[in-house]
């Protein structure tokens, strides 16, 4: 079996973090931003759109984008700004999760709030753009042997 590119493990990575906090649990990859409406809240998307640049020959700055997400079981049973405290702090702590495990990967966190706008379940919480340094894979003696001399 095949190693997953750094990039797809970096995808893997996310997903698997949200999973692993314990008061979330739940987290999958989406293609458009949308919940595939399979799992419940709390939830935490993982983006699969993402940006980024080149840093250094071996290294690339990518942003991942997160969506840390809870719905009330009834519109309203909870006021906003008690939704976006607690989501915001599971972001925070996902977030420091990943410092830990990561230690010099990340490169800077921007937090855009969601109140009650995420996808069509009006779900409430935080859109979490990730900006981490990773490895590129690419083995520069079989780039060059793809390719026909300069001439």
């Amino acid at each position: 079996m095949p190693t997953p590119s750094p990039f797809a493990a970096q995808l893997d990575y996310l997903v698997a973090l949200g999973r692993r906090h314990l008061a979330i649990g739940r987290a999958e990859l989406t293609r458009d931003g949308q919940a595939s409406g399979t799992l419940t809240y709390p939830l935490v998307l993982v983006e699969a759109d993402v940006q980024g640049s080149e840093t250094t020959q071996a290294l690339d700055t990518l942003t991942f984008a997160i969506q840390v997400l809870d719905k009330p079981d009834r519109l309203g049973a909870e006021p906003l700004p008690d939704l976006l405290g607690r989501t915001k702090a599971w972001a925070d702590e996902l977030t420091q999760q990943l410092r830990d495990e990561l230690p010099g990967r990340l490169a800077s966190v921007n937090y855009l709030a969601l109140p009650g706008e995420a996808g069509a379940d009006l779900a409430t919480g935080w859109r979490v753009e990730l900006s981490l340094k990773v490895p590129k894979d690419l083995d520069r003696s079989l780039t060059a042997s793809r390719f026909a001399p300069l001439v």
